[in-house]
Protein backbone atom coordinates (compact mmCIF):
# COMPACT_ATOMS: atom_id res chain seq x y z
CA UNK A 1 0.00 0.00 0.00
CA UNK A 2 1.68 3.55 -0.83
CA UNK A 3 -1.25 5.09 -0.41
CA UNK A 4 -5.04 5.82 1.04
CA UNK A 5 -7.83 8.38 0.69
CA UNK A 6 -11.24 8.81 2.02
CA UNK A 7 -14.00 10.69 0.40
CA UNK A 8 -17.33 11.45 2.02
CA UNK A 9 -20.52 12.70 0.38
CA UNK A 10 -23.61 13.08 2.49
CA UNK A 11 -23.78 8.99 4.05
CA UNK A 12 -21.87 7.21 1.08
CA UNK A 13 -18.28 6.95 1.29
CA UNK A 14 -15.23 6.21 -1.08
CA UNK A 15 -11.65 4.94 -0.20
CA UNK A 16 -9.10 5.03 -2.67
CA UNK A 17 -6.27 2.85 -2.47
CA UNK A 18 -2.77 3.27 -4.39
CA UNK A 19 -0.77 -0.25 -4.02
CA UNK A 20 1.94 -2.13 -6.54
CA UNK A 21 0.03 -5.17 -7.89
CA UNK A 22 2.27 -8.04 -9.31
CA UNK A 23 0.77 -9.44 -12.63
CA UNK A 24 2.27 -13.57 -11.93
CA UNK A 25 1.44 -14.68 -15.26
CA UNK A 26 3.12 -11.58 -16.75
CA UNK A 27 5.95 -11.99 -14.45
CA UNK A 28 5.44 -7.83 -13.89
CA UNK A 29 4.08 -5.09 -11.81
CA UNK A 30 2.35 -2.00 -12.24
CA UNK A 31 0.31 0.30 -9.34
CA UNK A 32 -2.75 0.34 -9.29
CA UNK A 33 -5.76 2.92 -7.67
CA UNK A 34 -8.43 0.48 -6.26
CA UNK A 35 -11.98 1.98 -4.94
CA UNK A 36 -14.35 0.67 -2.28
CA UNK A 37 -17.18 2.39 -2.21
CA UNK A 38 -20.80 2.10 -0.11
CA UNK A 39 -22.78 3.80 2.62
CA UNK A 40 -21.64 5.00 6.07
CA UNK A 41 -23.69 1.88 7.57
CA UNK A 42 -22.29 -0.43 5.52
CA UNK A 43 -18.70 0.40 6.09
CA UNK A 44 -19.21 0.27 9.94
CA UNK A 45 -20.90 -2.80 9.58
CA UNK A 46 -18.90 -4.24 7.36
CA UNK A 47 -21.12 -5.31 5.28
CA UNK A 48 -20.22 -8.48 2.77
CA UNK A 49 -21.66 -5.93 -0.49
CA UNK A 50 -18.38 -3.74 -0.01
CA UNK A 51 -15.86 -5.03 -2.75
CA UNK A 52 -12.63 -3.27 -4.14
CA UNK A 53 -12.61 -2.34 -7.79
CA UNK A 54 -9.70 -1.51 -10.17
CA UNK A 55 -9.92 2.24 -11.28
CA UNK A 56 -6.67 2.81 -12.97
CA UNK A 57 -3.53 0.93 -13.66
CA UNK A 58 -0.21 2.13 -14.63
CA UNK A 59 1.51 1.21 -17.96
CA UNK A 60 3.80 -0.56 -19.34
CA UNK A 61 4.01 -3.48 -17.05
CA UNK A 62 7.41 -3.44 -15.89
CA UNK A 63 9.63 -6.45 -15.27
CA UNK A 64 12.04 -8.03 -12.67
CA UNK A 65 14.40 -9.71 -15.07
CA UNK A 66 14.99 -10.08 -18.96
CA UNK A 67 14.59 -7.28 -22.02
CA UNK A 68 13.15 -4.25 -20.01
CA UNK A 69 14.14 -4.74 -16.80
CA UNK A 70 16.39 -2.53 -15.26
CA UNK A 71 20.05 -2.79 -13.88
CA UNK A 72 20.63 -3.44 -10.14
CA UNK A 73 17.46 -3.99 -7.67
CA UNK A 74 15.11 -4.65 -9.75
CA UNK A 75 12.46 -2.93 -8.24
CA UNK A 76 12.51 -0.10 -6.43
CA UNK A 77 9.16 -0.09 -4.78
CA UNK A 78 10.52 2.93 -2.44
CA UNK A 79 10.14 5.06 -5.77
CA UNK A 80 6.33 4.01 -6.49
CA UNK A 81 5.01 7.67 -5.04
CA UNK A 82 1.74 6.35 -4.94
CA UNK A 83 0.01 9.44 -2.91
CA UNK A 84 -3.65 10.99 -3.44
CA UNK A 85 -5.41 13.73 -3.38
CA UNK A 86 -8.93 15.10 -4.43
CA UNK A 87 -8.93 17.16 -7.86
CA UNK A 88 -12.80 18.01 -7.25
CA UNK A 89 -15.42 15.64 -6.50
CA UNK A 90 -15.10 13.40 -9.16
CA UNK A 91 -11.04 12.95 -10.02
CA UNK A 92 -8.72 11.90 -8.49
CA UNK A 93 -4.87 13.08 -8.43
CA UNK A 94 -2.26 10.25 -8.25
CA UNK A 95 2.03 10.68 -8.04
CA UNK A 96 3.84 7.80 -9.61
CA UNK A 97 7.41 7.60 -9.38
CA UNK A 98 10.22 6.58 -11.70
CA UNK A 99 10.64 3.64 -10.18
CA UNK A 100 14.10 3.80 -10.96
CA UNK A 101 14.02 3.41 -14.79
CA UNK A 102 15.42 6.94 -15.21
CA UNK A 103 17.72 6.42 -18.45
CA UNK A 104 20.74 5.14 -16.89
CA UNK A 105 19.93 2.24 -14.71
CA UNK A 106 17.31 1.05 -17.44
CA UNK A 107 17.26 1.75 -21.48
CA UNK A 108 14.00 3.99 -20.75
CA UNK A 109 13.57 7.05 -19.29
CA UNK A 110 10.19 6.54 -18.26
CA UNK A 111 9.47 10.06 -16.55
CA UNK A 112 9.39 11.65 -19.73
CA UNK A 113 7.41 9.16 -21.81
CA UNK A 114 4.55 10.29 -22.68
CA UNK A 115 3.22 6.53 -23.11
CA UNK A 116 4.23 5.08 -19.58
CA UNK A 117 2.10 6.00 -16.56
CA UNK A 118 5.54 6.49 -14.34
CA UNK A 119 7.33 9.85 -13.29
CA UNK A 120 4.03 11.47 -13.67
CA UNK A 121 1.16 12.67 -11.48
CA UNK A 122 -2.52 11.30 -13.21
CA UNK A 123 -5.70 12.52 -12.88
CA UNK A 124 -7.87 9.33 -12.61
CA UNK A 125 -11.84 10.69 -13.16
CA UNK A 126 -14.09 8.71 -11.62
CA UNK A 127 -17.00 8.44 -13.21
CA UNK A 128 -15.51 8.00 -16.79
CA UNK A 129 -13.03 5.49 -15.90
CA UNK A 130 -10.41 7.81 -17.92
CA UNK A 131 -7.01 8.85 -16.68
CA UNK A 132 -4.69 11.78 -18.22
CA UNK A 133 -1.23 13.03 -17.17
CA UNK A 134 -1.61 15.93 -15.31
CA UNK A 135 2.20 16.31 -14.71
CA UNK A 136 5.40 14.62 -15.96
CA UNK A 137 9.24 14.74 -15.12
CA UNK A 138 8.63 13.67 -11.43
CA UNK A 139 10.98 11.29 -9.83
CA UNK A 140 9.78 10.01 -6.68
CA UNK A 141 7.11 12.15 -5.75
CA UNK A 142 6.22 11.40 -1.96
CA UNK A 143 3.76 14.38 -0.55
CA UNK A 144 0.69 15.64 -2.82
CA UNK A 145 -1.05 18.25 -0.95
CA UNK A 146 -4.18 21.00 -2.24
CA UNK A 147 -4.62 23.78 -0.32
CA UNK A 148 -7.03 25.34 0.28
CA UNK A 149 -6.76 27.80 -2.69
CA UNK A 150 -6.90 24.12 -5.07
CA UNK A 151 -2.62 24.91 -5.89
CA UNK A 152 -1.55 21.43 -5.87
CA UNK A 153 1.97 21.28 -3.80
CA UNK A 154 4.15 18.18 -4.39
CA UNK A 155 7.33 17.25 -2.34
CA UNK A 156 9.73 15.15 -4.17
CA UNK A 157 13.25 13.21 -3.03
CA UNK A 158 16.47 14.56 -4.99
CA UNK A 159 18.74 11.52 -6.24
CA UNK A 160 21.52 13.22 -4.21
CA UNK A 161 19.79 14.70 -1.51
CA UNK A 162 17.85 17.99 -2.55
CA UNK A 163 14.89 17.19 -1.74
CA UNK A 164 12.21 19.67 -3.41
CA UNK A 165 8.92 21.21 -3.08
CA UNK A 166 6.87 22.58 -5.88
CA UNK A 167 3.80 23.86 -7.18
CA UNK A 168 2.19 21.56 -9.74
CA UNK A 169 0.26 23.00 -12.82
CA UNK A 170 -2.26 21.16 -15.13
CA UNK A 171 0.10 21.55 -18.30
CA UNK A 172 1.58 19.06 -19.99
CA UNK A 173 4.97 20.22 -19.45
CA UNK A 174 7.54 18.33 -18.02
CA UNK A 175 9.07 18.97 -14.93
CA UNK A 176 12.41 18.20 -15.79
CA UNK A 177 13.79 14.56 -14.28
CA UNK A 178 15.43 13.18 -15.77
CA UNK A 179 17.18 15.97 -17.75
CA UNK A 180 19.37 18.01 -16.29
CA UNK A 181 17.41 20.20 -13.94
CA UNK A 182 17.36 23.72 -14.02
CA UNK A 183 15.46 26.65 -12.48
CA UNK A 184 13.79 27.56 -15.22
CA UNK A 185 12.36 24.12 -16.11
CA UNK A 186 10.46 23.71 -12.87
CA UNK A 187 7.04 24.88 -11.99
CA UNK A 188 6.93 28.86 -10.68
CA UNK A 189 6.44 29.38 -7.21
CA UNK A 190 5.48 32.91 -5.53
CA UNK A 191 8.86 33.60 -3.51
CA UNK A 192 12.41 32.77 -4.48
CA UNK A 193 13.78 29.69 -6.44
CA UNK A 194 17.92 29.40 -6.37
CA UNK A 195 19.25 26.38 -8.01
CA UNK A 196 22.47 25.57 -7.89
CA UNK A 197 22.96 24.61 -11.35
CA UNK A 198 22.83 28.51 -11.63
CA UNK A 199 25.60 29.04 -9.06
CA UNK A 200 27.50 26.35 -10.79
CA UNK A 201 27.00 27.97 -14.23
CA UNK A 202 28.63 31.36 -12.39
CA UNK A 203 31.81 29.36 -11.05
CA UNK A 204 32.73 27.80 -14.10
CA UNK A 205 32.10 30.59 -16.31
CA UNK A 206 34.49 32.71 -13.70
CA UNK A 207 37.04 29.74 -14.08
CA UNK A 208 36.91 29.68 -18.09
CA UNK A 209 37.67 33.19 -17.60
CA UNK A 210 40.42 32.88 -15.47
CA UNK A 211 42.11 30.54 -17.69
CA UNK A 212 41.87 32.19 -20.93
CA UNK A 213 42.86 35.26 -19.00
CA UNK A 214 46.39 33.02 -18.26
CA UNK A 215 46.87 31.82 -21.77
CA UNK A 216 46.34 35.31 -23.68
CA UNK A 217 48.52 37.66 -20.86
CA UNK A 218 52.09 37.22 -19.96
CA UNK A 219 53.96 34.28 -17.67
CA UNK A 220 52.57 35.62 -13.71
CA UNK A 221 54.11 33.76 -10.58
CA UNK A 222 50.95 34.95 -9.09
CA UNK A 223 48.75 31.96 -7.75
CA UNK A 224 45.28 32.56 -8.85
CA UNK A 225 42.46 30.39 -7.24
CA UNK A 226 40.19 28.96 -9.83
CA UNK A 227 36.62 28.58 -8.43
CA UNK A 228 35.67 24.78 -8.22
CA UNK A 229 31.87 23.26 -9.06
CA UNK A 230 29.64 22.77 -6.22
CA UNK A 231 30.27 19.59 -5.22
CA UNK A 232 26.74 18.35 -4.94
CA UNK A 233 26.01 19.76 -8.84
CA UNK A 234 26.11 16.37 -10.39
CA UNK A 235 24.01 15.83 -13.63
CA UNK A 236 21.20 15.82 -11.48
CA UNK A 237 21.42 19.82 -9.98
CA UNK A 238 19.33 20.57 -6.40
CA UNK A 239 17.15 23.30 -6.21
CA UNK A 240 15.69 24.57 -3.49
CA UNK A 241 12.38 25.96 -3.54
CA UNK A 242 11.60 28.86 -0.66
CA UNK A 243 8.24 30.89 -0.25
CA UNK A 244 8.66 34.63 0.63
CA UNK A 245 5.04 34.73 1.58
CA UNK A 246 3.74 31.69 2.80
CA UNK A 247 4.77 28.10 4.83
CA UNK A 248 2.78 25.30 3.97
CA UNK A 249 3.55 22.26 5.27
CA UNK A 250 3.21 19.40 3.18
CA UNK A 251 3.18 15.81 4.42
CA UNK A 252 6.02 13.68 3.05
CA UNK A 253 7.93 10.07 3.61
CA UNK A 254 10.82 8.74 2.78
Amino acid sequence: MTGILAQEDGGRLRVFAAHNYWKRAEKCWVERVSLMEGTRDEFLHGATSLAWRTIYETAPCLPIKGEGARRGTPFCGHFSGGRLVMLDADTVLLSVGDFGFNGVASKRMLSQDMSAGYGKTIAIHVASGTSEIFSLGNRNPQGLYRDPNGVIWDTEHGPRGGDELNIIKRVRASTGWAWMRRASSRPSISGMCISRTARSNERSARAASVIADRASGPPSTQRTRIPQPCSCCSRMSRLVWLSSTTRTRVPTSR
